[in-house]
């Protein structure tokens, strides 16, 4: 069992290595990072998608979505609108 458990852990830290080096490419080719281009592939698909929605696909906290989106939104690849329903 600490075998594996040891395993579990190094491949964690080589997933987490290469995700952040992954983070850092497309930074530095594109301005975006891998939640930024998440965001975009997801809108590709569904173009009025609520923020709520997005939030529960993604499991993610409201704030550090929302940075992300106002970035994207900053350099023009997504637009976003007020649902007047919406309070």
């Amino acid at each position: 069992m600490q075998q594996q458990a040891l395993s579990a852990m190094v491949a964690w830290v080589r997933l987490e290595s290469a995700l952040q080096g992954y983070n850092q490419r497309l930074r530095r080719e594109f301005g975006i990072t891998g939640l930024q281009l998440a965001v975009l592939r997801i809108l590709m698909e569904r173009p009025a998608l609520p923020l709520a929605a997005l939030r529960k696909a993604l499991v993610m906290h409201p704030a550090t979505l929302g940075q992300s989106i106002d970035e994207l939104r900053t350099m023009g690849l997504c637009a976003v609108e007020r649902d007047r329903r919406d309070k």
